[in-house]
C-alpha cells in the first residue's frame, strides 16, 4: 500500500535537495558579440576595413571599424533582451503532475518534487524527474536523449529519465533524482540550443537581400570596367566597390525582427498568451487556413452520458459499473470521468487487472470478476472495438460522440456522449470567417455528428471523411473532416501545406502535439496536455479559443513594420548604389566620402531598429507576399529619389562647386530622404496623416538634428552654412509630397 510522503517530509528534502529546478546556460554577451563578427556581412565589412588599412585611410578604418562593431554588440544586445523578455513568460508553462503525498492525490507544480514522491504517469506527459517505475508499463519518446524515435518500454523496476515524452500506457513511479542532479541537470551545460527556425518573412527578406548583392555585383563590375576603361589605378576604387557590398548588408535586419517580435510577445504575455517560438508571431499574419481539434478545444471537454445501447443480458447499471472498472482511476480521460462520477457500486465486482488506455489500440480494459465469471472488458474507440458490420449498423448514422464496450470480445455497450461548445467557440470561428481564414475542423466523430457542430458554429463548406481528402479539388470547400485517426492529423497538416497554405493548428491532446510542432502555426489551447504546450509555438492560458485573434492582431502588427522596413531597405539601397555608380561614372570621383556612407547606414539603421515599436494599421486579411507588387512600390521610391538625386548632383558639378561640397550636400540629401522614406512606406495614405509611434518619430528628428550639426560644422563631412542645410531639407520634403502622393495613386489604383 502506497502512502507518499508526509508535508513534514518533503520540506525537510526541499531543504536538502532544493526545488527540482535545472539551471540554464547562462548568456555570453562576449561570446554572442564575437559570433557576429563572423558571416557574410561581417566578412564585407572586414574586407573593407583591410583594404583601408592598406590605403593607409585610418579615418575611414575607424568608421568601417565602427560599423563592424556597432553591427555585432547591437546584434548580441537584442538577443540578450529577447532571452530576458521570454525567460519570465517561459516560467509561467510550468508543468503540473499527480503525487502522491499524506495519502491523498495531488497536483502540484513539477518544481515542488522531491526525490521520494511518488507520482502518476500517463500519456502525453513529459517526465519531470528521474524515475524508477513502481508499477504500470510505459512507452517513452526518448528522442530528446537518444536521437533516436522509436519507442522505449518500460516495465516495473525500469529507471526512466526526465524529460522524456511518455507516448504510451501509464503506471506509477518514484522520483529518485531530481534539479541538478538528474539527468537533465547534468547534461544541460554539454548541449547547445536549437537554433529557432527562420520565420517565412526573414527567409524571404533574406532572398532580397541575396538579389540586392547581385544588383551589386553587377554596379561594381561597371565600375571595374570604367576604371580599365580610364587607365585608372584599381586600388583606389576599391573602397567604393566596398561601399557598395556595405550598403547591402542588413545590418539592422536581425535586430528589427528582434525587436518587433519581442514587443508583440510581451503584448501577447498581457493577454494571457505566452509566446514559445517567435517566429510563430510573424507566421500568424499569413495564415489562411487553421485546423482545430474539436474535443477540448472547440468544446469545453466536459462530457455528459446521453444514451446507453445495451446489446448484453446485462442491467444498464450493471454496464455502467463494468464500464467504470476500465477507466484510469489515478489519472482519468475525460470521458472516463463520465463513469467514475457515476455512484454505482457492485459488491460481486472484483478488478483483476487493468491496463490504461493504449492510444495505439484506442481501447482501455480490465479482467474482472462479476457474478463469479470472469470477464474481460475493454472500453474505447468504437472503430477499433466493432466490427465494420456494426459499426455501420450502429454507429455512423448516430450525431453524437460514441463510447463502445466490449465483453470477452462482444459488442456489450454503445455509449452516447455529448459535450458543449465553448462559450467563445462561436464568436471566434465568425471572426475568422471574416478574416478569410478558413476554419476546419477535426475531428474522430462520424459524419453526423461532424456535421451537427459545423451547422452550430455556421463554417461554409461539406463535411468530408478522411478518406475522401485526397480526392478533394477544392480544399476551400471543406468545412470539416470526420473519422479522423489520431495518426491522420499530421498527414492531413502536411497535405494543406502541400497545396500551398499557410496552415495554423490548435490543439489540446497528446496526438495533436505533432502537428502542432510541424504547423506554420502551433497554438496549444490552455488545457492542453505538456506534449502538446512544448510543440507548440504558442500557448494560450485564457480557457477558449478566443485568443486566437490576439495572435492574428500581433503578427499582422509583426508584419507591417517589416513591411516598412523592407521597402525602405529596397529602395535606399538601390539610391545609395546607384547615386555613387552614377555619380564616379559623370564626374570621375566619389560623390560622398566613406566616413559619411558608413554613418549614412548608421543613422538609418538606428530607425529601422525601432520600427519594431511603431504604430500600424492591422489588415483583417491573410498577409500575402507579393514580390512584384512589392518591387513596384520600391520603384517608385528609389526612381524619385534616384532622379532626384542625380539632378542635384549634376546641378551642383555643373555649378563647380567643389567635390567636397557636394559630398556634404548629397550626404544630407540622402539622410534626409531616407529619414522621409520611413513616414512614407509605413502607411498607404499620404504619410502626414500616419501617425508614427514617439520613438520612431523622436529617432527621426534625432538623426535629422544630428548631421545637420555635423554639417554645419564640419564633424565627419566638408562644413557647409545652415543655408544650404534648409535648403536641401525643405527641397527634400517637397520632393517627398510627390513622391507620396504618385504612391498614393498606386495604391488606391491596385486596391479598386
Amino acid at each position: 500500500m502506497l502512502h507518499g510522503l508526509s508535508k513534514s517530509e518533503v520540506q525537510k528534502r526541499q531543504r536538502k535537495y532544493g526545488l527540482n529546478l535545472v539551471e540554464g546556460s547562462h548568456f555570453n554577451l562576449f561570446r554572442k558579440i564575437m559570433s557576429g563578427l563572423w558571416g557574410f556581412s561581417a566578412w564585407v565589412l572586414e574586407f573593407a576595413l583591410i583594404v583601408e588599412i592598406i590605403l593607409k585611410e585610418y579615418t575611414q578604418v575607424f568608421f568601417i571599424l565602427l560599423l563592424l562593431l556597432f553591427a555585432a554588440v547591437n546584434g548580441a544586445l537584442q538577443q540578450k533582451r529577447t532571452q530576458q523578455l521570454l525567460a519570465p513568460l517561459k516560467k509561467d508553462l510550468k508543468i503540473h503532475v499527480r503525487v502522491l503525498r499524506d495519502d491523498k492525490w495531488q497536483i502540484i507544480s513539477a518544481d515542488q518534487l522531491v526525490p521520494g514522491d511518488i507520482i502518476s504517469l500517463k500519456q502525453g506527459e513529459i517526465l519531470p524527474a528521474d524515475v524508477t517505475l513502481i508499477s504500470g508499463k510505459i512507452g517513452t519518446d526518448e528522442s530528446s536523449i537518444t536521437g533516436e524515435s522509436a519507442m522505449i518500454l518500460h516495465d516495473e523496476n525500469s529507471e526512466v529519465l526526465s524529460g522524456v515524452n511518455v507516448i504510451y500506457g501509464a503506471g506509477i513511479a518514484r522520483v529518485i533524482r531530481t534539479g541538478n542532479d538528474s539527468r537533465v541537470g547534468k547534461t544541460v551545460n554539454l548541449t547547445k540550443e536549437q537554433k529557432a527556425n527562420d520565420g517565412k518573412l526573414q527567409f524571404l527578406l533574406g532572398k532580397i537581400i541575396h538579389y540586392l548583392a547581385i544588383i551589386d555585383t553587377v554596379l561594381v563590375l561597371i565600375l571595374f570596367t570604367i576604371t580599365i576603361v580610364r587607365h585608372q589605378n584599381i586600388i583606389n576604387i576599391l573602397p567604393l566597390m566596398a561601399l557598395l557590398f556595405i550598403a547591402t548588408i542588413p545590418i539592422a535586419m536581425p535586430s528589427s525582427f528582434s525587436i518587433a517580435n519581442s514587443v508583440e510577445a510581451n503584448v501577447l504575455a498581457k493577454e494571457k498568451v505566452l509566446v514559445n517560438k517567435l517566429e510563430s508571431i510573424q507566421n500568424a499574419a499569413n495564415i489562411d487556413l487553421l485546423m482545430l481539434d474539436k474535443t477540448g478545444t472547440l468544446t469545453d471537454s466536459t462530457f455528459e452520458l446521453t444514451k446507453i445501447h445495451n446489446f448484453s443480458v446485462y442491467e444498464d447499471d450493471d454496464i455502467l459499473a463494468l464500464a467504470k472498472s476500465a477507466t484510469n482511476k489515478i489519472s482519468p480521460s475525460n470521458l472516463e470521468k463520465v463513469f467514475q462520477r457515476m455512484k454505482i457500486r457492485r459488491n460481486n465486482l472484483k478488478i483483476l487487472n487493468f491496463n490504461p488506455f493504449d492510444i495505439n489500440k484506442k481501447y482501455s480494459n480490465s479482467n474482472v470478476i462479476f457474478n463469479g465469471k470472469r470477464l474481460d472488458v475493454k472500453l474505447g474507440s468504437p472503430i477499433n472495438l466493432m466490427s465494420s458490420s456494426d459499426w455501420f449498423k450502429y454507429v455512423k448514422k448516430l450525431n453524437n460522440k460514441v463510447v463502445a464496450m466490449t465483453i470477452n470480445g462482444k459488442l456489450a455497450a454503445i455509449f452516447e456522449m455529448t459535450d458543449h461548445l465553448r462559450l467563445d467557440t462561436r464568436q471566434t470561428i465568425c471572426e475568422l470567417q471574416k478574416r478569410a481564414i478558413k476554419p476546419m475542423i477535426i475531428t474522430g466523430d462520424n459524419f453526423i455528428a461532424a456535421q451537427r457542430i459545423v451547422q452550430k458554429l455556421k463554417i461554409k463548406g461539406k463535411v468530408v471523411e478522411v478518406s475522401e481528402l485526397s480526392t478533394i479539388q477544392n480544399i476551400k470547400e471543406v468545412s470539416a473532416i470526420c473519422e479522423v485517426l489520431p495518426e491522420d492529423k499530421l498527414m492531413i497538416l502536411k497535405l494543406l501545406k502541400n497545396k500551398g497554405y499557410v496552415v495554423g493548428m490548435v490543439g489540446d491532446g497528446m496526438n495533436d502535439a505533432p502537428a502542432l510542432k510541424a504547423a506554420d502555426v502551433g497554438i496549444a489551447t490552455s488545457n492542453a496536455v505538456d506534449l502538446a504546450k512544448q510543440s507548440a509555438g504558442i500557448i494560450m492560458q485564457k480557457e477558449g479559443i478566443g485568443s486566437i485573434t490576439d495572435i492574428l492582431d500581433s503578427g499582422h502588427r509583426v508584419y507591417q513594420r517589416m513591411m516598412t522596413w523592407t521597402i525602405t531597405k529596397l529602395s535606399r539601397t538601390a539610391q545609395l548604389a546607384i547615386l555613387l555608380t552614377l555619380g564616379y561614372w559623370i564626374a570621375n570621383f566619389i560623390p560622398i566620402n566613406l566616413n559619411a556612407i558608413v554613418l549614412v547606414a548608421i543613422l538609418n539603421d538606428l530607425v529601422t531598429m525601432v520600427l519594431g515599436t511603431d504604430n500600424t494599421n492591422i489588415s483583417y486579411n491573410p498577409e500575402r507576399w507579393n514580390m512584384q507588387k512589392l518591387i513596384k512600390i520600391s520603384l517608385i521610391f528609389t526612381i524619385g529619389w534616384v532622379l532626384s538625386g542625380m539632378l542635384l548632383f549634376i546641378g551642383l558639378f555643373k555649378l563647380n562647386i567643389m567635390p567636397p561640397k557636394i559630398g556634404t550636400i548629397m550626404f544630407l540629401f540622402l539622410i534626409f530622404s531616407a529619414m522621409l522614406t520611413i513616414l512614407m512606406t509605413r502607411t498607404r495614405k499620404a504619410f502626414e496623416k500616419g501617425k508614427p509611434s514617439k520613438m520612431v518619430l523622436a529617432v527621426i528628428i534625432i538623426n535629422c538634428i544630428f548631421v545637420s550639426v555635423l554639417s554645419i560644422f564640419g564633424k565627419v563631412v566638408y562644413p557647409i552654412s545652415w543655408k544650404w542645410v534648409l535648403i536641401i531639407f525643405i527641397g527634400t520634403l517637397g520632393l517627398a509630397v510627390i513622391i507620396d502622393a504618385i504612391k498614393v495613386k498606386y495604391y488606391n489604383n491596385i486596391d479598386d
